[in-house]
């Protein structure tokens, strides 16, 4: 007995699993340096909290946890909406209302973190 149906590359979920897989080890990392950071030298003034987010290396981190979070999301959305929603056209709709609304957020925590 023969398939007919094209099962595409046998790598089609291994990419999107690496990456889940990446950028959650980057948020426990990130979370986890943070939680730390805040433990030991706790700031307690605007001033302080300014000075700490002033620094380039931990806005690039920031805004690299803000996009792999971002990323993590629509990757785990973008899975369920092809496992539960059967009609295309539906799929095409819910896809793009949630890319453009990561997108948004996106160029929001660009915007925070580089005012």
């Amino acid at each position: 007995m023969s398939s007919d149906r094209n099962l595409g590359s046998a790598h089609s979920g291994t990419v999107e699993w690496m990456l889940q897989r990446l950028t959650a080890l980057y948020l426990a990392l990130f979370l986890l340096f943070l939680g730390v950071r805040l433990a030991f030298v706790p700031p307690r003034s605007y001033e302080q909290w300014r000075t700490l987010w002033s620094g380039n290396l931990i806005r690039v981190s920031t805004l690299v946890f803000a996009l792999g979070l971002l990323g993590h999301a629509w990757i785990g959305l973008r899975s369920v909406f092809r496992d539960y929603i059967r009609l295309a056209a539906v799929r095409l709709l819910v896809e793009l209302t949630v890319g453009c609304v990561l997108m948004a957020q996106a160029l929001w925590a660009f915007r925070i973190l580089w005012r």
